[in-house]
């Protein structure tokens, strides 16, 4: 009797289909990995919802093995998979500590010895800055939310790099959205439980000094400018490669040819005008 078939018989609540996955899952020569994701799948909890998550995560656990100190799958704490994910998730961000690059993945807009104020860049930047808050845009399982947030407006995140300041206030997020005025607009600001709180909040209740706070919003105001400024430029330019890319050169030659043949120049001649003054108005460089 097979390996395979030895498992089916212990396990017979399971399914061919999820055992076939299982074992397509498991690219191990010895399949070291079945018999672990067909014990977890029938004794599962909520925290594993499909066949295909937990070849996942078994699969990350692999490839993960040289930054976890347990590498022994079957081993009794690996029983609970609360566990389990914990392990894989602590393994994930020492592998991340240790091939991250900030300026990759953040923008610093003012560094000091007390604190931090970065715009974070891409989704891995944001989820090491934003770790240990219950901010969405640095959710693990969502990472749609920060590309929303990034894109609709200018996200920063401030972080303290002393104890003093207040529960829930180490570090704090502000988020204007594109369609503020950067200098008096609106700033959406949240503690790390992602509850809205206002800057009386994060210095009164928060501890941080009013001058920090001050310093923090002037500096997030100025950057939001320009990034609300170069932003529009590069819609500009995306709408004008958009408009320029739909347009069928082809029968736009052919018009131009039967309109000169029938001598209806007028059409013609506004056409080539636009064109020379597209051309004389855009930077001599391109």
């Amino acid at each position: 009797m097979s390996k395979i078939d030895e498992l089916r018989a212990k396990y017979p609540s399971v399914t061919s289909a999820t055992v076939k996955k299982f074992d397509e899952g498991d690219k191990t020569k010895t399949k070291k990995y079945i018999s672990f994701m067909l014990k977890t799948w029938v004794n599962r909890s909520s925290e594993i919802s499909s066949a295909n998550e937990l070849v996942k995560l078994v699969n990350m656990f692999d490839e993960l093995l040289a930054y976890i100190e347990n590498k022994d799958i079957y081993h009794k704490d690996y029983e609970s998979i609360t566990y389990f994910l914990e392990v894989v998730n602590v393994a994930m961000d020492k592998k991340e500590e240790n091939t991250f690059v900030r300026e990759e993945h953040a923008n610093v807009l003012y560094e000091c010895d007390n604190y931090l104020l970065l715009q974070p860049k891409t989704f891995k930047g944001s989820l090491k800055y934003g770790a240990n808050t219950k901010w969405c845009t640095s959710s693990r399982t969502n990472e749609s939310i920060f590309n929303r947030y990034s894109k609709g407006g200018f996200l920063a995140y401030l972080i303290s790099k002393t104890k003093d300041k207040g529960s829930n206030y180490e570090k704090v997020a502000f988020y204007s959205e594109y369609s503020e005025d950067p200098l008096v607009g609106y700033i959406q600001t949240f503690n790390v439980k992602d509850t809205h709180v206002n800057t009386n909040d994060v210095v009164m209740t928060g501890g941080w000094d009013v001058h920090e706070i001050f310093n923090a919003i002037t500096i997030f105001r100025a950057n939001f400018t320009n990034w609300k400024r170069t932003k529009k430029a590069a819609d500009t330019v995306k709408h004008v490669v958009s408009t320029l890319t739909n347009i069928d050169f082809d029968f736009l030659r052919k018009s131009i040819t039967i309109l000169e043949e029938s001598n209806n120049q007028e059409y013609v001649s506004d056409l080539k005008n636009k064109i020379n003054e597209f051309i004389q108005k855009i930077p001599v460089n391109l």
